[in-house]
């Protein structure tokens, strides 16, 4: 699994916010943003980040979030795992359960942030 990219700021973000370069527009969404006392004993807010560009829909939403913290092996891997359990130790069998229910947790995650995004969008 892949550690997502963060940012702080002292003033809480949008959740989406965009900027254009070389007239393409770029998307950052802030997730999960919550205040925090920093390293230099400043309050802000830290939040992690996914980036994607042009056109934004809601499948490309959803697969930038899940994409952002699960690389398609680890799907595929996730995916593999939960398919076999009859052939797996039962300490096995439940970290691979887990994993599955961590997955579709974040992959639920990623469709109400879509359609949050989606849901403001002026078009």
């Amino acid at each position: 699994m892949k550690e997502l990219e963060f940012t702080t700021y002292v003033k809480r973000p949008e959740m989406l916010e965009k900027s254009v370069q070389a007239c393409v527009p770029h998307w950052t969404i802030n997730i999960d943003s919550r205040q925090i006392e920093n390293e230099l004993g400043i309050l802000v807010y830290k939040q992690e980040v996914v980036r994607l560009e042009g056109e934004l829909t809601y499948d490309k939403i959803v697969s930038a979030i899940i994409n952002a913290k699960y690389s398609i092996d680890d799907q595929t891997a996730i995916l593999m795992n939960a398919m076999n359990p009859n052939l797996l130790t039962e300490e096995k069998e439940a970290d691979y359960y887990q994993e599955m229910k961590d997955f579709q947790a974040w992959r639920d995650k990623a469709k109400n942030i879509a359609s949050v995004i989606m849901d403001k969008l002026p078009f």
